[in-house]
C-alpha cells in the first residue's frame, strides 16, 4: 500500500495527524509511509489516545522509559508534537538497528531491541509482536 492509498482510508482528523507524522518523518529522513503506518497501528492516528495497557503514551505510544532514554519526560510525551518527534526518533533508531528493513524495524518499534535479538537468534518473539508487524 502506498502513502496515498493509506491516506484515502483515513478520516479528516486522521489525515491531518498523518500529515504531521509524515512531515516529521521526512525531516528526519524516515520513510513517511512507514511512520504513518506505525502511528496508525499504535493509535489509529489519535493524539488523545492516552496511555496504552503497558503504560505507552500518546499517538506514537512511546514507553516512558524509552522516551526518557531519548530525553523526553512524561509531560513531553503527552504533548502531541513532542510525541511524534519521539516516535520518529525511535523509529529512526529501529531502522538503523535493522539496516533499514521496515518489517524488522516494526518488530523493534513494537517489541523493543529484545524482540529483534530473539528473531536474529532464530527464536519467535511474543506473538503480539508478530501480529503487530502483520497488521
Amino acid at each position: 500500500m502506498d502513502f496515498m492509498d493509506l491516506m484515502d482510508k483515513l478520516s479528516e482528523e486522521q489525515r491531518k495527524n498523518a500529515i504531521l507524522v509524515a512531515t516529521a518523518a521526512a525531516k528526519a529522513g524516515v520513510d513517511p509511509t512507514l511512520a504513518v503506518a506505525i502511528a496508525y497501528q499504535e493509535s489509529r492516528l489519535n493524539p488523545n489516545v492516552g496511555r496504552g495497557s503497558s503504560g505507552e503514551i500518546g499517538m506514537m505510544q512511546i514507553m516512558p522509559s524509552t522516551g526518557k532514554g531519548m530525553g523526553y519526560d512524561e509531560k513531553a510525551l503527552a504533548d502531541p508534537q513532542k510525541n511524534i518527534e519521539a516516535g520518529i526518533n525511535y523509529l529512526r533508531r529501529a531502522l538503523l538497528a535493522t539496516d533499514n528493513d521496515p518489517k524488522l524495524a516494526a518488530v523493534f518499534y513494537n517489541g523493543g531491541p529484545n524482540a529483534l535479538e530473539l528473531l536474529r537468534a532464530g527464536k519467535e518473539p511474543d506473538p503480539r509482536v508478530i501480529n503487530y508487524v502483520k497488521s
